[in-house]
Order: C-alpha cells, then structure tokens, then sequence
C-alpha cells in the first residue's frame, strides 16, 4: 500500500452501501444495519444509490432499520444493469466530496464482492473479505472475522492506519431487526457534479452482468425454501429427482463443498463457511453429514429436515425432523405425496 494516499479520518462514519434490486433491499445490507448499531459502530450512515423513481419506497423501508442517516445520491444510471465500475466511481466521489468515514461495508454478495474490490483500490486502503462476525476495538477500530486455512482457523483482521476500513460480510450471519419507525432520521442527498453525471453515457458500454448474476445469488441467499444436496445426494437420479421437486415447491438447490463446481452446481451454490450463509423457513437436507464448517451457514433456518442413512449423522442433531435412510427414497415418498 502506498503511505502516501492513506486518507486521514475526517468522520468517524460507518457507512454501509445499501445493494438493492429495484425497491427491494436485500437483506445483507439491513442485517449490517442492526449490527453496526449492536456493537456500538456509531453513527452508521446508510448510503443509498438509487434512481428518482424507487427513492421513496427505499427510504421508508431504510428508516426502519435505525440507521443515524441515509446518505442518498439519485442517478438515472442507479438502475438494475448499474454497472460495478459505476458503482465504485460513485462511492469514491462521496468520499471526496465529504470527507472519508471510518468504515465502509458491503453485504458479500455477487455484486459487493464486485464493487468493494474496485473501490478499495480507489481509496487505496485495507479490505477484510467474506467476514462471518464484526466487533469493535479501541479506537473505533471495527475487527473482522473470518474463516480461514480450510476454515479450520478463524481469523481477526483489522486496518489499523488507512480509512476507510472496508468488509464484505456474508449475508444471514446476523440477523436484521425493525426499530420503532423514525421518519426524523436524517437524510442528505448529495449530488456528484458534473463528472460523474457524464458517467452516464459509459452504462452503453459497461453494461453490468450484475443484474442475471444477482438474480442467481439471491435465489439461494434469499429462497424461503432450500433443499441442500451432500455426498450421499450426488448421484445424477438423486440430482435429477431434487430438481424436478425443487421446481414443484419453490425451492433453490443448495450444495455442500463437493458437490460445488460439479453436477451443473456453481459455487455461488455451495453453503457453508466458505460459502453463502442462508436463512430460510425451510431447508431441507439430503445426504449431509452435518459439519461445523457446513452447519454455521444454515444454523438459522426457522425449520431444518434433515436425511440421512447414519443414525449418528451431527445434522440430525441440529434438525428439527429428521429421516434416517437413503435420500432417494425420501424424494421419492415426498415427490410421489406431490403427485410429481
């Protein structure tokens, strides 16, 4: 790192940059929210990027969450195919134009995963990524963990020189919680000049995959109902049979480290410590072991089913129902009470 583009703290400021898809917030960027306030990372300013037409639907979900204030910039280019570059640029203009925070955060998902990097060698400064936990240290010196070395370690990083400090954080490691409405909360809408409003014309041609790939991430981060595949799942008929089921109910397919990468399965899809963390009202795992690294990324689903043919499996304790024998005949006796 170059010492000499350190920004010096203007604003003991955490921001955390609300990702949003239309007027829905994803749920990453409000769990954030509440545990910035939990800790005790004050003022927490939420900044918000958004076009004209979804402002007020996304301020008034915003105000719900607590946050100090909203820090708002409005462009016609803040729309689903706004491009990460786009993003990035917009960002480093408010820590221009304002002075640089203490800390900026992003929800780990596809599209933070992309913006965070990109600003962060703007702003020339430290980046914790796929953080599981955040607590704060002497100083207003924000600590994050993660998992690491196979996730047998975990990890407590900290930037203590340059600010910004930067994370991504995995989505539903916290959870978001609604404070009494505050329709006082401060909110600052800033304008970028002129500079960034030529940006405009650069969405022709950057024009962001952001949009089909967020759509995948959030079908599993998101889904209320999940049925997950493990080793004893990952025959191409099991496969098969838990798509055609999948499709039947809702559901999104979940996978564990093996089977990520292979089976038509991306990794985007794989739960766990070093995958995606969910929070379903369902999920439903097949031929899963039960692993701590596994577990701690579905530990907070409202109802665990779980199937497996050891009766010792660690998955069944943390299972609501469970199933002791093969998966295929439990997909079949369910797909069959489906009529499928």
């Amino acid at each position: 790192m170059n010492s000499n583009k350190v920004k010096t703290i203007g604003k003991e400021e955490n921001w955390v940059v609300v990702e949003h898809r239309g007027t829905k917030i994803e749920p990453g960027s409000l769990q954030l929210i509440t545990k910035l306030l939990t800790v005790g990372a004050s003022p927490v300013v939420a900044v918000l990027l958004t076009t004209e037409e979804d402002k007020s639907s996304l301020l008034n979900e915003l105000r719900s969450y607590g946050a100090d204030r909203i820090l708002v910039i409005t462009q016609s280019y803040f729309n689903d195919d706004c491009s990460q570059e786009l993003a990035a640029d917009s960002i480093y203009a408010l820590t221009e134009l304002l002075t640089c925070p203490n800390s900026i955060l992003f929800s780990a998902t596809i599209w933070g995963r992309s913006v965070a990097p990109r600003l962060q060698g703007k702003l020339d400064t430290g980046l914790t990524a796929d953080c599981i936990d955040l607590h704060l240290a002497d100083g207003n010196i924000l600590v994050g963990t993660k998992p690491s070395y196979g996730d047998q370690i975990m990890c407590e990083i900290t930037c203590p020189n340059a600010r910004p400090q930067m994370f991504t954080v995995r989505p539903n490691v916290f959870l978001a919680k609604k404070v009494a409405p505050t329709p006082e909360t401060a909110v600052k809408e800033q304008k970028l000049g002129t500079g960034m409003d030529e940006k405009d014309s650069l969405k022709k041609t950057i024009r962001a995959t952001t949009s089909a790939v967020k759509v995948q991430d959030n079908q599993l981060t998101q889904a209320s109902i999940i049925l997950a595949l493990g080793r004893g799942a990952a025959s191409a008929e099991i496969v098969e049979s838990a798509r055609k089921l999948a499709q039947k109910i809702g559901a999104s397919l979940g996978v564990t480290r093996p089977l990520a990468g292979n089976n038509g399965f991306s990794y985007d899809q794989q739960i766990g410590q070093s995958g995606v963390s969910v929070a379903p009202d369902l999920i439903i795992n097949l031929g899963i072991s039960g692993s701590a690294q596994y577990v701690s990324g579905m530990d907070k689903s409202k109802t665990i089913v779980s199937v497996n043919i050891d009766p010792n499996a660690p998955i069944l304790s943390f299972s609501d129902y469970y199933y002791v024998g093969k998966a295929e005949t439990f997909l079949s006796a369910l797909s069959t009470q489906l009529g499928i």
